[in-house]
């Protein structure tokens, strides 16, 4: 767990308010430039009024391996009704830190991939680190039928 004021000293809200609108800012792109169901209006609408994007969550972690790299692991959840997105993820890697900004739409249900992730309306400024290593390992053992991934689907 990190404390958002030993890493800004003044202002630690209004400078993690910074790190999402940037990520908002990525996201817009690549919801834009992959033709994704999601309205990217509203990362526009954040990023213009400086406010924090209501749907969008920063999970802060680490990997075993270095690397640099961006919009690995892009995907989505659509509602085949409506053919809306309603959940969508991928992960900003440089060495073996990495953020993976997550959106959730507010309409939709609560995915399992946002616990411990976070966001302004959780009303902390602590970010906890998770493992993701760990987390792909699960995944790919539940993608096997080994078993059940804590990361993927619905609460």
């Amino acid at each position: 767990m990190i404390r958002g004021d030993r890493i800004y000293d003044l202002c630690s809200n209004r400078r993690l308010r910074d790190v999402q609108l940037y990520f908002a800012k990525l996201f817009g792109c690549y919801i834009d430039q992959g033709g994704m169901p999601i309205d990217f209006q509203s990362f526009a609408k954040a990023i213009r009024n400086r406010t924090y994007h209501t749907e969008l969550y920063l999970k802060f972690g680490v990997f075993a391996q270095n690397a640099v790299t961006t919009g690995i692991g892009m995907s989505a959840a659509i509602d085949p009704k409506t053919g809306i997105g309603l959940c969508a993820g991928w992960f900003y890697q440089l060495g073996r830190f990495a953020v993976c900004p997550i959106y959730a739409s507010d309409s939709g249900p609560k995915w399992r991939n946002t616990d411990g992730a976070w966001h302004s309306k959780l009303g902390t400024g602590k970010i906890r680190i998770h493992d993701f290593e760990a987390d792909l390992q699960a995944v790919k053992a539940a993608k096997s039928g080994k078993t059940q991934s804590p990361t993927s689907g619905r609460a």
